[in-house]
């Protein structure tokens, strides 16, 4: 599967000063190879997710780290899909959904009434 950062080039192209150099580097997210396995790609989207529900809650990556006891580099790892999520982060997202979908039933619910 094609990887979403680099868009299967294996590279990330930036610039930076002075001078406005153009630098390439390898794309940090397929390790350079252009490609990812569903796994990975499973944890870019679990990141996302997770990231989602942070500000969802108004709550800072230094606030989200401190709960579930992490630095705030490696919470921002996680959201990137770099690192998987921990398993308290698993459980919480887990909760949400199933909080979420029960809100939904119940706005449907009284739509029909």
């Amino acid at each position: 599967m094609i990887c979403p950062d680099c868009e299967g080039k294996g590279q990330i192209i930036s610039y930076a000063c002075p001078g406005f150099r153009r630098i390439v580097s390898p794309c940090r997210l397929c390790n350079g190879v252009g490609t990812m396995t569903p796994e990975a790609l499973a944890a870019v989207a679990s990141g996302e997710a997770f990231r989602a529900y942070r500000v969802a809650q108004s709550l800072s990556q230094r606030q989200m780290a401190a709960a579930h006891n992490l630095s705030p580099q490696v919470l921002s790892k996680i959201e990137a899909g770099l690192l998987p999520l921990t398993e308290s982060m698993r459980r919480e997202l887990s909760q949400q959904r199933v909080a979420a979908a029960a809100l939904e039933a119940l706005a449907k619910d009284l739509q029909k009434e």
